[in-house]
């Protein structure tokens, strides 16, 4: 099994029908998918019992180096400012021998410019909530 750097990792998203690569990352964590539990105790069981709820595919959120000037970044305020907003197709890839990707619909919830003051980068918070299956990297 090989062990592989965060570093290289690229989001991307759906601008004109193309997937394309928006900003540099800094930092990227998720999905932080879940599968929440029901209570199905009646009066009759000695134990407590549960059942699956059905499945959150969970938020990506991260961080990425922002230009308030890139066509692409552009993408990003005109997400958060459209409404009703539709999910799109976005891709997570990362830095592997076949650069695997993990492919999500999904749609901002977060936008949050940072860094402007004398010693650090202009950046950005994003927050995506994930809508519907992930397909992960097969083989």
């Amino acid at each position: 099994m090989a062990i592989y750097p965060g570093q290289g990792t690229i989001l991307k998203t759906t601008i004109a029908n193309n997937a394309t690569a928006i900003f540099q990352l800094v930092e990227i964590d998720g999905p932080t998918a879940e599968i929440g539990s029901k209570e199905i105790t009646n009066l009759g069981d000695v134990v407590k019992k549960y059942r699956a709820q059905l499945p959150d595919p969970g938020e990506i959120t991260g961080t990425c180096q922002y230009d308030p000037a890139n066509a692409t970044h552009n993408t990003l305020t005109t997400m958060i400012n459209t409404w009703p907003l539709q999910p799109v197709v976005w891709n997570v890839v990362w830095p592997t021998t076949n650069n695997s990707n993990g492919a999500f619909s999904a749609f901002l919830t977060k936008f949050s410019p940072k860094g402007m003051n004398e010693d650090d980068n202009l950046e950005a918070d994003i927050s995506l909530k994930l809508t519907g299956l992930i397909t992960w990297p097969t083989n």
